[in-house]
């Protein structure tokens, strides 16, 4: 077996049954896959009797570790020398697999390999760099390297970084931890080819990103031990500011939400304009934080809320849910 494609899912096993459904016509011997269900309320390999095929197996949580907790089971269980982990509603084109066996083969002794997608559409050619520094100065979009989908990892190479994976999972995206801090001196690829028919998720609009609970977590990525130069620091910084929801934007999410009250929209707030300094006490989105930190605040104090202890369970609705 050279290459493990591991669909992390929960409670979708429709989508499941429709991404294997894609993928079953393109699994050669070199390939098997591996679905990860996260403590699903009906177990996936109970629905999918449908799918008895050698190449296809299926691993249950014992609880549900959180969509980030998935994920890095995903790393941890692969036992071959290629993984690729691939959401569970992220269906891809009938060639896909052939596309990842073309780049594995002619960058063997690549650490990681990121195809393209919609987010990277000014990529108009194969290119690779080297090391962090390379992959962030390099980088064309950081939502395409985000995109769990999009990314091939040599496991061999980049083992090293699992415990930053588990140290950094609270910030939705182990697999970038995972990968800039094993990766050394390895080598990556942006790839020209694209995997996933994006166009073809059916997913509504409840599965999506939360991006109060992103805007308020991503941005601790710039704390991973990189050792990095100011230039190149502040330019990762810039990646991660993408998503980083500004305060205008912000504010339009938060007061719409009702499972927020006018306490906890403060404190949010706040914690996204703090993840979003990077450690200053200063940065150009200051003015707009203090301008609409205020209209929430003035908000509270014409308000008759009460003080009541939220439940923020469904806070993490998509975090829980994958």
């Amino acid at each position: 077996m050279l290459l493990t494609i591991a669909i992390p899912t929960y409670n979708r096993s429709k989508s499941v049954k429709k991404l294997l459904e894609k993928l079953l016509p393109q699994l050669i011997p070199e390939v098997k896959v591996v679905v990860f269900d996260n403590c699903s309320s009906v177990p996936v390999s109970d629905i999918m009797n449908d799918f008895s095929h050698p190449g296809v197996s299926f691993v249950r949580n014992k609880t549900n570790v959180g969509m980030a907790g998935n994920f890095i089971k995903c790393f941890e269980a692969c036992d071959t020398k290629w993984l690729w982990v691939l959401g569970d509603d992220d269906y891809p084109y009938a060639n896909a697999v052939e596309l990842v066996f073309d780049n594995i083969k002619q960058w063997s002794d690549a650490s990681f390999i990121n195809f393209k997608s919609l987010m990277a559409s000014e990529r108009k050619a194969t290119y690779a760099v080297v090391g962090a520094k390379g992959v962030i100065e390099g980088l064309d979009d950081f939502g395409n390297l985000l995109c769990i989908s999009l990314g091939v990892y040599n496991m061999h190479k980049l083992y090293t970084g699992m415990r930053f994976a588990y140290q950094y999972a609270y910030t939705i995206a182990p697999q970038v931890a995972f990968l800039l801090t094993g990766l050394r001196d390895g080598e990556v690829v942006f790839s020209i080819d694209e995997l996933i028919d994006f166009a073809a998720n059916d997913t509504d609009a409840k599965g999506f990103w939360s991006w109060v609970s992103l805007s308020s977590v991503i941005g601790s990525l710039a704390e991973l031990p990189l050792n990095l130069d100011g230039n190149t620091l502040k330019t990762f910084h810039t990646h991660l500011l993408t998503h980083i929801k500004k305060p205008n934007e912000l504010y339009e999410i938060m007061v719409r939400d009702a499972k927020y009250n006018s306490d906890e929209k403060l404190r949010i707030f706040k914690l996204v304009y703090d993840r979003s300094t990077f450690g200053k006490l200063f940065n150009n989105r200051m003015p707009s934080f203090i301008f609409y930190y205020s209209k929430l605040w003035l908000n509270k104090a014409s308000s008759k809320e009460n003080d009541a202890i939220l439940d923020l369970t469904i806070q993490y609705e998509r975090i829980e849910r994958v």
